[in-house]
């Protein structure tokens, strides 16, 4: 069973964060408490990379056998010229802010400086989906500032 972990400040507002995982790991290997053995020692494996920015560390325990998946990102479904796809959202917020800026295939640059890991051909193919949604509701936004004149 995936676990997307999800931060709230409130009822209404998500918490996103860029944090050091590692010194996260080890806060939680000093704060958290196992929930099957009781005891301290959870940390984070990460043994898998998904797509870019999504990865799917372990949540794992030292002392006992526990460990749980968790997704970093939630996944939602896009339609590509490959059809129906699922997407992390991550991959999509990255591909969008770097389009607002004007900055668009840079994300592969940004990635790089900033130490995170590579975009993947999916990015790409991710970016002809989200022009084509702007263009149609920019299109259709047009259209209602028309019959508005």
């Amino acid at each position: 069973m995936l676990v997307s972990i999800k931060l709230f400040l409130n009822s209404s507002d998500k918490l996103k964060e860029i944090i050091d995982i590692s010194l996260f790991s080890y806060c939680l290997k000093l704060c958290v408490l196992c929930i099957k053995c009781k005891k301290h020692g959870i940390h984070f494996n990460f043994s898998r990379q998904n797509q870019g920015l999504a990865t799917e560390p372990f949540i794992c325990c030292d002392s006992c056998d526990f460990k749980q998946p968790v997704l970093n990102t939630i996944i939602t479904q896009s339609l590509t010229n490959k059809g129906l796809t699922n997407v992390h959202e991550v991959n999509t917020r990255l591909l969008y802010a770097m389009r607002s800026i004007g900055k668009g295939y840079a994300a592969k640059e940004f990635c790089g400086v900033m130490n995170l890991p590579p975009i993947t051909k999916c990015f790409y193919e991710l970016s002809h989906t989200l022009y084509d949604a702007i263009e149609e509701v920019a299109k259709a936004s047009m259209a209602i500032a028309d019959k508005n004149i």
